[in-house]
């Protein structure tokens, strides 16, 4: 996939995710030392800004460290394809009790999935109340915060053998732009846009965008 290198001011970096504090404090540390070594990617939002698709700890950092300009990989977005969503995993007992409390809550499902949950043999789909962008903001946070501070994997795909999981179902890279926007980031771990790994994300044209 081809893109662009460009030096961007932090201040033009829109984080759609949250960030984990302990690898945020592991890395600010390398940060102020040797700068931003792998470039983070992004692709425009189309008021001069640029959402931060791979490298939210790494733009946080330099943010962190005062840094100027932070070296960027530019995609260009492909608006009408799905984004792909992590696998959480986890082992603890607490995390299978926390996420059957909150699959038993009831709660409307008139709004798009956001995540499908699985544990002890049970597949539970968790839905925003409504299509509104708060109403599907806060149906993340509020699944997410149920195992925030636990230990989990991140997978690529749905484990088949591991008890407790959580699936990720992330908006439309429309929707993504304007809840990001509007309400804030969602949580850390939610999208998998490939760049760590690689592998290509439909969301992104394989042309890179103009500087």
């Amino acid at each position: 996939m081809s893109s662009l290198i460009r030096m961007l001011a932090p201040g033009a970096l829109v984080q759609h995710e949250t960030v984990e504090p302990s690898r945020l404090a592991a890395l600010t540390g390398q940060i102020e030392s040797r700068g931003v070594v792998v470039p983070v990617a992004v692709a425009p939002l189309g008021d001069g800004r640029f959402m931060v698709l791979d490298g939210a700890h790494r733009t946080a950092a330099a943010v962190a460290v005062g840094l100027a300009r932070v070296p960027c990989r530019v995609f260009a977005p492909a608006p009408g394809k799905p984004i792909a969503g992590w696998t959480h995993v986890m082992r603890e007992r607490r995390a299978e009790e926390a996420l059957i409390e909150f699959a038993a809550r009831p709660l409307p499902a008139a709004g798009p999935l956001v995540a499908v949950v699985r544990f002890v043999g049970t597949t539970a789909r968790v839905h925003a109340t409504d299509n509104s962008h708060v109403a599907v903001h806060e149906a993340f946070h509020a699944l997410a915060d149920g195992y925030r501070t636990m230990r989990y994997r991140r997978l690529a795909e749905p484990s088949r053998s591991a008890q407790v999981q959580v699936t990720w179902h992330p908006p439309t890279w429309s929707q993504l732009g304007a809840m990001v926007s509007g309400c804030g980031a969602l949580p850390a771990g939610v999208t998998r846009f490939g760049m760590t790994t690689g592998e290509a994300s439909p969301v992104l044209q394989d042309d890179a965008i103009p500087a």
